[in-house]
């Protein structure tokens, strides 16, 4: 028993013998049963996301910087920030992006599977809400814990995993194709993820992978247990609450930052200041709020420098001015009254010209 824990263990820690072994396991409990009745039936959906998920990655690859966030936008994947400011297509349209080919070729052929069985057995229209329902809960669930917009259909492919796992315990059409053994992988799978990503090794979105196979076990459960009504009505009330921490998420940084540069751009500079400083205590090292502190603080001290200016205390207004152009060496106002200062000092004499 123990050696056998312990081969278990090492194997979950390999990336392509954990892959290899939950595939085997799934195409042998596959072909343990008749598909003969759908296996020339067309899964149009499934096709139609396979062609989507072609397109993107396609798209992507061409640009000439495909690593950078522009290209993530443009090709369906906007950053946390774009979301909380109003992008939210691309809590969709981002699961149907991936960045590497392998990772695309083997999602779409799980999904090809799984989502083929699940087409012929119930209507195409309901295997079509499952792929968008569990699109948005997994990038939810992502962006709400890591605040991060994810990409790639692996959440999505869990909430198939999970659909049919609980739905094989309440309907015999659905047995014989996930065992407790392809289980067992695909849930240690989530928790090398979650190892390997808080321990900084290599990033995971494993969040999205654990709410996809929720999602999909809870509508399934639903489904089976629930009338018609409460079957639809109660994952409709679940996606709406789901809106919440998309709009109101002061843990966020993202969204921290997506209300600090609304109140910035409304000149409501003292508010944002503040949630700048909220910003920083999350994340020292935030280059937005550290960048527009800095706007803010020159603003500040150009308002100050501008009136003692005005005022002729040339004295205070050249220091504000010196230390305008040390936090911006190119600040051409600060440069043009700090000569205007030298200038002033010259004809009138005043002894003003240590500037």
């Amino acid at each position: 028993m123990v050696k056998t824990t312990v081969v278990f263990f090492s194997d979950c820690f390999s990336f392509p013998t954990l892959f290899a072994k939950a595939t085997k396991a799934m195409l042998e409990d596959l072909f343990q049963e008749e598909a003969n009745r759908y296996k020339k039936y067309t899964p149009w959906v499934t096709v139609g996301i396979g062609i989507v998920c072609l397109i993107l990655h396609i798209g992507i690859s061409s640009e000439p910087t495909p690593l950078q966030q522009e290209a993530y936008h443009k090709w369906g994947a906007p950053s946390a920030l774009a979301i909380r400011q109003g992008a939210i297509w691309g809590l969709i349209t981002s699961n149907f992006l991936h960045e590497a080919l392998w990772h695309m070729a083997f999602t779409i052929y799980m999904l090809w599977i799984l989502g083929k069985r699940l087409e012929y057995l119930g209507k195409w229209q309901n295997f079509l809400l499952l792929v968008l329902s569990s699109s948005w809960i997994v990038a939810v669930a992502e962006l709400s814990y890591s605040d991060v917009v994810a990409v790639g259909l692996g959440g999505v492919l869990y909430a198939v995993i999970g659909f049919i796992f609980v739905m094989s315990r309440y309907d015999v059409e659905y047995s014989g194709f996930l065992s407790k053994r392809s289980m067992i992988y695909f849930t240690a799978w989530i928790l090398v993820c979650m190892l390997l990503t808080e321990f900084n090794v290599i990033r995971f979105s494993y969040m999205g992978l654990l709410a996809g196979l929720l999602w999909g076990a809870l509508l399934a459960y639903f489904k089976s247990r629930l009338d018609t009504k409460l079957a639809i009505g109660i994952p409709l009330v679940i996606v709406l609450l789901t809106l919440i921490p998309v709009f109101y998420a002061p843990w966020s940084v993202s969204w921290l930052s997506a209300k600090a540069l609304n109140l910035h751009t409304e000149q409501k500079l003292p508010q944002a200041a503040a949630t700048y400083r909220d910003i920083l205590r999350k994340n020292p090292g935030n280059h937005l709020a550290k960048a527009n502190m800095r706007l803010i603080d020159i603003s500040n001290l150009s308002k100050a420098a501008f009136g003692f200016h005005t005022n002729g205390n040339y004295f205070e207004a050249g220091k504000l001015y010196i230390r305008i152009l040390e936090m911006d060496p190119k600040n051409a106002w600060a440069k043009e009254g700090l000569d205007q200062i030298r200038l002033a000092a010259k004809q009138t004499g005043s002894g003003n010209d240590q500037y």
